[in-house]
């Protein structure tokens, strides 16, 4: 059989060989090759290999990266060891009755899901690059359990009342039909649903990608990204490829996403974690940028993935060496490394450098931005472990795999991660099912204030909104100063949060206004103003990564070198605990008495052995006002005027 051509036809198969040689991808590439080979040593894995939640999701998971890899050096090195796994691991995902993990099949009610979606991917790209060598029984095995599996299944459950993908917009959509439908391109066949399987994959996806906001931002910020976006990508690039279906026109955001898990990273690593999502090294969301860009004929000025990859293999590395756990999980990550490969050839070779996201510097650095649709602010000095990045949460508590913790906050300073957002914690049945209860979910996991106790509810009746809907004094909806020769500057978001906490039939309304400022690129000012109609105890928590210490005049943080001195300004009485909860770290400050309204200053000023705390003066009139003097500058942080002001 003739390659069928996803992405590219046969005879443009050497120039993607060619984009393994190229001096900023040559390390990934052998780290690439090392890795397949590691994985000819081992046995396939067995789903009793896994234990914990949705097994037969990371289980195919981590066959199905492990088949694309395979059948992609094979295209690439002709060395048959690569084939004769691809056909292994193939008839191994083939041979299972059903392609939809227990946990997600609604008590044998459902068919079709991730799994489904993620196993027809991986049959796909093994057709298109190992095509040639299936022979007809092969071939013919595939076709039907594609067919079978995953189309029928699809029809079988779009018929059930309440499908959601009929009122729901989420990764689900863009993995389960992503993968469905480039497998219907990839293979062909003459059943009758075959052409209308297409078009119902082609219109959910068009779905998903309306669900990027136009900014490029996602609600379900990063590790969901990767997984969802990264299937929509790969069958619309097959689209445009075969069936000149270009929604890289239709829908710009599609460019502009490829820079978002850039905004929200620090020194390598996807720092921003809101929501469900945990710490991932920047280069894995490289590959998919590198998709995303190279359907456009100029790239953003801000995507410089292919330097960014240039240092990958060193860092990519420890991920082969994770015990207890299956060789083809610990390598899943950098299988998934082929794409640098395929669309390196049609990237400009005058790609700017930097991370995503690392504008050219100014005397105003453009390093913060406010992400309007997805309700995110990240005010950063830069991007390396001598820079500040401070991010702020917004949006509502009913946004897919958010956290309780509108208003939340999450700082790193001089590379560490020194007021955190422990991310997920490890998914389990009862972490989805419980509304309440789980630290990792609950408003007391997060930098976040607490009223009688108790946190966010989930849903709508939570929301806050970011300044750019109030003042907008500069570029980005991000307020910013530039006072004068002496290079100072400041950088001033806020959000506006209208909170339901507690249970139903006794939760109280909160109003609750959150400025940040980070002034001259070297500390940061957070005035949290609260107000609710009946007296009530109002709790503050700062989680940390680190070490605690409390001293007579000043709490302070430990990472390593680095210290993150706290300090706090109010009229009230309050308290300072140290707690911990999942053996990990928090400060609690505790107002002395119930009251109906609130104001408190916190004052976030870190330092390591080579940078030195800054110097400055802060003064509080009436706590309506606060005056800022500092080497480089004079500000006012204006709370009830909603604005930080040059005097």
């Amino acid at each position: 059989m003739e390659h069928p051509g996803l992405y590219f036809e046969a005879e443009d198969i050497e120039l993607v060989r060619e984009s393994t040689g190229r001096e900023e991808l040559a390390g990934l590439w052998e780290l690439f090759q090392e890795t397949c080979r590691r994985d000819l040593r081992e046995p396939i894995p067995r789903v009793a290999d896994y234990s914990g939640w949705a097994v037969e999701l990371q289980w195919a998971g981590a066959l199905a990266k492990a088949l694309e890899a395979h059948s992609f050096l094979w295209l690439l090195k002709r060395d048959v060891a690569h084939l004769q796994r691809a056909h292994e691991l193939a008839q191994t995902l083939c041979e299972l009755p059903v392609w939809v993990a227990e946990c997600h099949s609604g008590g044998g009610k459902r068919r079709f899901g991730l799994t489904t979606g993620v196993i027809c991917q991986a049959l796909a790209l093994y057709r298109d690059w190992a095509g040639p060598e299936l022979s007809g029984g092969r071939y013919d095995r595939v076709l039907k359990a594609v067919q079978e599996k995953g189309l029928e299944a699809f029809w079988h459950d779009h018929e059930l009342p309440g499908w959601f993908q009929q009122r729901t917009l989420n990764n689900w959509i863009s993995v389960m039909c992503g993968g469905l439908g480039l497998a219907l391109l990839s293979f062909e066949s003459e059943h009758p649903d075959w052409e209308r399987g297409l078009e119902a994959c082609v219109f959910q996806n068009e779905r998903y990608l309306r669900y990027i906001h136009p900014d490029g931002s996602l609600d379900e910020i990063g590790g969901y990204w990767l997984f969802g976006f990264g299937h929509a990508l790969r069958f619309i690039h097959a689209l445009k490829f075969l069936e000149e279906e270009d929604f890289f026109e239709t829908c710009p955001q599609v460019s502009l996403t490829a820079s978002f898990p850039g905004w929200l990273s620090y020194n390598g690593d996807f720092a921003v974690e809101f929501g469900d999502c945990n710490q991932t090294p920047l280069e894995l969301f490289a590959p998919l940028s590198l998709g995303a860009l190279a359907g456009y004929d100029e790239a953003p000025a801000d995507a410089g993935q292919l330097a960014l990859l240039a240092g990958a293999p060193d860092r990519l590395r420890p991920l082969l060496e994770v015990a207890d756990v299956p060789f083809a999980t610990r390598g899943r990550s950098i299988f998934e490394m082929w794409q640098a490969f395929v669309w390196a050839p049609t990237l400009r070779d005058e790609q700017p450098t930097g991370p995503p996201g690392r504008g050219r510097r100014t005397a105003v650095p453009t390093q913060s931005r406010v992400f309007g649709g997805s309700q995110v602010a990240v005010i950063a000095s830069g991007r390396t472990a001598d820079d500040l990045l401070l991010a702020l949460r917004a949006g509502h508590n009913a946004q897919s795999h958010c956290h309780q913790d509108l208003n939340n906050v999450v700082l790193w300073a001089y590379g560490e991660n020194l007021l955190a957002d422990h991310g997920r914690g490890r998914y389990s049945h009862e972490y989805w099912r419980r509304a309440y209860g789980d630290f990792y979910k609950d408003t007391r996991g997060h930098n976040c204030i607490l009223v009688n106790g108790r946190g966010q509810k989930r849903g709508r009746d939570c929301t806050a909104h970011l300044s750019e809907n109030t003042v907008v004094r500069s570029e980005g909806a991000l307020q910013r100063y530039e006072p004068g020769e002496a290079g100072g500057w400041a950088e001033y978001v806020f959000s506006e949060a209208d909170c339901l906490y507690g249970e139903d039939e006794f939760a109280l309304n909160v109003a609750w206004d959150r400025h940040v400022v980070m002034v001259d690129g070297e500390w940061f000012l957070i005035v949290d103003n609260v107000r609710t109609d009946m007296p009530v105890a109002f709790s503050w928590l700062w989680h940390t990564r680190g070490q605690i210490e409390l001293g007579d005049e000043r709490v302070t943080f430990h990472r390593g070198e680095v210290l993150l001195a706290m300090d706090f300004m109010t009229e009230e009485d309050y308290a300072l605990e140290i707690r911990e909860d999942q053996d990990l770290p928090y400060l609690r400050l505790d107002l002395a008495e119930e009251v109906t309204s609130a104001e408190i200053a916190t004052v976030l000023i870190p330092a390591s052995p080579a940078h030195a705390a800054p110097h400055f003066e802060l003064e509080a009139e009436e706590h309506r006002a606060y005056h800022i003097e500092t080497r480089r500058g004079r500000y006012v942080l204006d709370v009830a005027g909603r604005g930080l002001w040059l005097e």
